[in-house]
This record gives C-alpha cells, structure tokens and sequence, in this order.
C-alpha cells in the first residue's frame, strides 16, 4: 500500500496556484486536483453569495466538511490529492477572516504557501482576463502579509 500525500497548495489569488496546478496535473496521472473554494460550496450546496452571508460557525463547519468529503475522494481515488487553497480572507471590515480549521491541519501532509510580492500579485490581477478580479496594491500587500 503507498503512502498518499495530502497537499495543501496555498497563496492569495494571483500567485499561480491554478498555473501550478495544471503543469502538475498534466505531468502525472497520479494527482488528484481538487479545488478548495468549490469543495467547500459543494458541501454547503449553495453559490458563493449565499455563503458569503453564512456566519463564521457556518463557513466552518462546512469548510470541515469539504475536507471530509477530500478524504473520500482520496480513498475513493487511490491518488495524492492536492488542494489548492485560502488561509484567510479579506473581510469587509478591513481585517481578515480565517479559512482554514482543524480539520485541514489533520489532513494535510504537506503545504506549500506561495508568497510573491504584491506588485506582481497585483498585475496578474488586472491581467487576468479568464477570471477577472480586482484589487488595489495596497489590498494585495495586506493580503500576502496575512
């Protein structure tokens, strides 16, 4: 029986985490990608704005049952599963929010954050045009610092 890996690719959008990702998936069919944001409103059966209202308690327990459903996934599969993931969000209020839970921190095997300045962060952003996303330099600096 081979030991499986559990991977935990982390870094604020704009990194390269999705780059990174498809090079790794199309170089071996031994990976199982999953994406975090998307396991997480799988588990919660709703769209990002819905959960976006949910209160800290809720975004948790679901975040815990995405990892959860990883689990299965990776039994299911027989593959090292590598998640491309968030520790924490910027918040409305200017501070920020907490992603990851205890759940995550059993899980995985291994992480990788992904820390690039923020003036690179910040043009990958304006230069994305497959998801665009905006957010000013200093926004990006806060965020990479979290």
């Amino acid at each position: 029986m081979k030991f499986l890996k559990r991977i935990g690719l982390y870094g604020v959008s704009g990194t390269g985490k999705t780059t990174i990702l498809k090079a790794v998936v199309a170089a071996t069919s031994e990976v199982v990608w999953l994406q975090g944001s998307d396991m997480v409103l799988q588990a919660a059966n709703m769209s990002l704005p819905e959960f976006k209202c949910l209160s800290d308690r809720q975004k948790y327990h679901f975040r815990e049952q995405a990892i959860l459903n990883a689990v299965q996934i990776q039994h299911e599969q027989n593959k090292h599963v590598i998640i491309d993931a968030h520790l924490a969000f910027l918040s409305d209020n200017g501070g920020f929010e907490n992603a990851m839970t205890r759940q995550d921190a059993e899980f995985y095997t291994d992480y990788i954050y992904l820390n690039l300045p923020a003036t690179i962060i910040h043009r990958r952003l304006l230069n994305d045009t497959a998801r665009p996303r905006s957010r000013s330099v200093e926004e990006s600096r806060n965020c990479a610092s979290a």
